[in-house]
C-alpha cells in the first residue's frame, strides 16, 4: 500500500497499488455502510457533464503540464452534480476531479440501458407475434 501527499493541498491521499501497478480502493461489504443503490437522478445528471478534450495552460500545477491533449471534464461542472468527486484545494476551490468515481457510475447506466432495451426488444417481439395474427 501506498500513502501519497496531494501536491495541491499537502494532504495525504491512501492509494493502494500493488507492484504490478494495479490500483484498487478497499471495496468489501465489511468495510460498507448507509448502502444505497445510485439514484437514476444521479446518473441523468452525470449525462449532462461536459466532456472535453483540452491542454494543460500555464496555470496548472507544472507536475501536470504537457503538450499533449488530454480528455477530461471540468472539476466546477462535476462539483455541482457530485461534490464528493472533487478535490479542493486550500481556499475550498475545486480542483480535481476524481475520475475513479465515475467507473461504477457508468456501469450503473449500462445496467439502466441494458434494462431499457431488453423491455423494447420484448416489446417489439410481441408487436411482430401480433402482427402475424
Amino acid at each position: 500500500h501506498l500513502n501519497a501527499y496531494r501536491k495541491t493541498d499537502g494532504l495525504m491521499q491512501r492509494t493502494y497499488c500493488d507492484f504490478a501497478g494495479q490500483i484498487s480502493s478497499a471495496s468489501s461489504i465489511r468495510y460498507k455502510e448507509d448502502i444505497r443503490q445510485v439514484e437514476d437522478d444521479l446518473l441523468e445528471k452525470m449525462l449532462g457533464l461536459q466532456v472535453i478534450d483540452f491542454r494543460y495552460g500555464e496555470q496548472a500545477p507544472e507536475y501536470v503540464r504537457d503538450e499533449k491533449r488530454h480528455f477530461g471534464m471540468i472539476a466546477e461542472e462535476v462539483a455541482e452534480v457530485m461534490p464528493d468527486s472533487v478535490m479542493l484545494d486550500q481556499e475550498k476551490l475545486p480542483t480535481a476531479v476524481v475520475y475513479s468515481d465515475f467507473i461504477p457510475l457508468l456501469l450503473a447506466q449500462l445496467q439502466r440501458q441494458q434494462k431499457k432495451l431488453s423491455a423494447l426488444e420484448q416489446r417489439i417481439q410481441k408487436l411482430e407475434e401480433g402482427n402475424k395474427e
